[in-house]
C-alpha cells in the first residue's frame, strides 16, 4: 500500500494478500459511504464466493460490532488477541469488492467469515480498467438487507488487495472515502 500525493492509496500485489485497517470514531449518524477507485492492472476472474479462489484487486471492508447476543468468553478472548496484534475485533463485515468473475450487484456470504461477513460486488466483469469510478452506497440499507435490523455505528474500515491464489500482479487505487448522513426525503 502506497499513499499518493493526491490522497489516493495505491494497492499492489504479486501473489500476495494485504489489508490495512482504520478505527472509526463518531460515525453514528453517518450511514452513506462514498469513495472513488480504479483498477489499473486487473486479475484473471476468480470466484470470491469460495476459499482458495477469491482473489480481487481491491476491496473496501466496513466492520460493525457483533450484537451482545453473539459475544461470549471465546469471542472476547479472540478480540483481546486481535487487539494485541493490531487487528479489528470480531464483527459483522460488509465487503465492497471490485471483482472480475461476478456481476455488479451480486451479494454472497464471505467464505472467510461464515455468518459474520457478506461480499457485495460493486464492479464486476464489465468494470472499466484504468478509469476512476465513483461509488455511493447506503450503508445502513445494505446492513439491514444483509443482517436484518438497524445497524450499529461502524467501528473499522479496511482496504485489501488479494492475488495469492492466482499468483498474478494487480494494481489498484482508492481515494476520497467519506461517510455522510442520509438526505432528508
Amino acid at each position: 500500500f502506497a499513499p499518493q500525493p493526491d490522497g489516493a492509496l495505491v494497492a499492489e500485489t504479486m501473489g500476495a494478500f494485504g489489508m490495512i485497517y482504520y478505527a472509526l470514531r463518531d460515525i453514528d449518524r453517518l450511514s452513506v459511504l462514498s469513495w472513488r477507485w480504479r483498477v489499473d492492472r486487473p486479475l484473471p476472474p476468480t470466484d470470491a464466493a469460495r476459499k482458495g479462489g477469491d482473489d480481487r484487486p481491491l476491496a473496501l471492508h466496513v466492520w460493525f460490532p457483533l450484537p451482545p447476543s453473539a459475544t461470549g468468553f471465546w469471542s472476547r478472548l479472540g478480540d483481546g488477541v486481535a487487539q494485541i496484534l493490531g487487528a479489528p475485533p470480531a464483527g459483522r463485515v460488509i465487503t465492497y469488492m471490485w471483482d472480475g468473475a461476478h456481476r455488479s450487484g451480486e451479494s454472497f456470504k464471505n467464505p472467510h467469515l461464515a455468518d459474520h461477513g457478506w461480499i457485495v460486488v460493486r464492479r464486476g466483469t464489465d468494470a472499466p480498467a484504468g478509469s476512476w469510478v465513483m461509488e455511493t452506497i447506503d450503508l445502513a440499507a445494505d446492513y439491514e438487507r444483509l443482517y436484518g435490523g438497524t445497524p450499529p455505528p461502524p467501528i473499522y474500515l479496511a482496504i485489501s488487495a488479494d492475488s495469492d491464489d492466482t499468483g498474478e500482479k494487480s494494481r489498484a487505487a482508492i481515494a476520497d472515502i467519506v461517510f455522510t448522513a442520509r438526505s432528508a426525503p
